[in-house]
């Protein structure tokens, strides 16, 4: 019975260090429960415009002025980074100059708080 207890015990601290390892150099973490706030320990929370929400998940609907914004400095300097996320589009922009099919861009042209 004590061996049972000690390997239960083993698995559920390498299963805790596996998940610490996961978000081991998060800068920002976004949940989408009901807004676009970190959930990493640097507080980069995120704002949507204007007609974006989160309700469990970030729906951007199709226009030009809707999007996520997350400040700055959340990429600023980053030589390396890595961004997942899940993505179902349900149109496509193929004509004109609008850039309404950008998944991640880098600009800063926005006067963000």
């Amino acid at each position: 019975m004590r061996t049972i207890i000690l390997i239960m015990c083993l698995i559920l601290l390498n299963g805790v260090q596996i998940s610490a390892q996961i978000t081991d150099g998060l800068v920002c973490y976004y949940r989408f429960i009901s807004d676009a706030k970190d959930s990493s320990i640097y507080g980069n929370d995120g704002i949507l415009y204007p007609d974006a929400t989160a309700n469990g998940f970030l729906h951007i609907p199709y226009d030009n002025h809707s999007f996520l914004a997350v400040p700055f400095n959340t990429m600023n300097q980053l030589g390396d980074f890595s961004v997942a996320c899940w993505v179902r589009m349900n149109a496509f922009q193929f004509q004109g100059s609008d850039d309404m099919n950008t998944i991640l861009s880098g600009f800063k042209g926005y006067n963000l708080p």
